[in-house]
């Protein structure tokens, strides 16, 4: 497991940081931009119909156990969620995420403040692959991206959203100048985690020895 951890934190610390591309345009006569949790479902929207195309899997993976992954997702309902919970990362858990990867916390602090902006987005790539590279390639044939503009995002939060018989997705937003927000989609394809409800959220995280505030997002 702490080869799949190393390998997921490397790919994100390696990245250059998004806003490089430069911030997501606004346009002033559009209406009030659609609120995270739409965004969200915009975006699960998508990445299940990604799981449901044969010829997007086939091409992908093809006829193996992470395929089989992906197609038992295309047999689930993803459409609305159960519940939706909102979690706020600690950027102190970068020195444990690092820690359960092996990886030196002994750094500059300029390489620091670049990393703890990586948290949030390497958390739930590291969940899924906690249960093994199988998991986690699954999970990532099937991840979406969307740049946009939103004035009410203040901080990089994730949305996990909870569904009756399927899997769980999660999106995380990562905020950037200029109110620019990038959302980044996946299914959470590690099993039999406790995500029914806020405290049940919360001990997960913490029983990884990682500080997060949940909250239910109702609207």
């Amino acid at each position: 497991m702490k080869k799949i951890i190393t390998a997921v934190l490397c790919i994100y610390m390696s990245m250059a940081l998004w806003g490089c591309a430069g911030p997501a345009k606004e346009d002033a006569a559009e209406t009030k931009a659609p609120s995270l949790r739409e965004t969200g479902l915009e975006l699960i929207e998508l990445m299940a119909e990604m799981a449901a195309s044969d010829d997007y899997v086939d091409m992908a993976v093809g006829n193996n156990a992470v395929g089989d992954i992906v197609r038992e997702i295309e047999d689930e309902d993803h459409g609305l969620p159960e519940a939706v919970y909102s979690v706020t990362v600690s950027v102190d858990n970068l020195d444990k995420l690092m820690e359960m990867a092996g990886i030196s916390t002994d750094m500059s602090e300029e390489l620091r403040s670049y990393l703890e902006q990586r948290v949030t987005g390497s958390l739930i790539s590291t969940v899924n692959g906690m249960e093994g590279a199988e998991s986690l390639a699954a999970a990532n044939i099937c991840i979406v991206e969307k740049s946009f503009v939103n004035k009410e995002a203040t901080e990089d939060v994730i949305y996990i959203y909870t569904y009756e018989g399927a899997r769980p997705a999660a999106v995380s937003f990562r905020v950037g100048d200029d109110n620019a927000v990038t959302a980044t989609g996946s299914f959470i394809t590690a099993e039999n985690l406790p995500l029914g409800s806020e405290e049940y959220i919360k001990a997960f995280f913490e029983s990884l020895g990682l500080d997060v505030e949940v909250k239910e997002v109702t609207a």
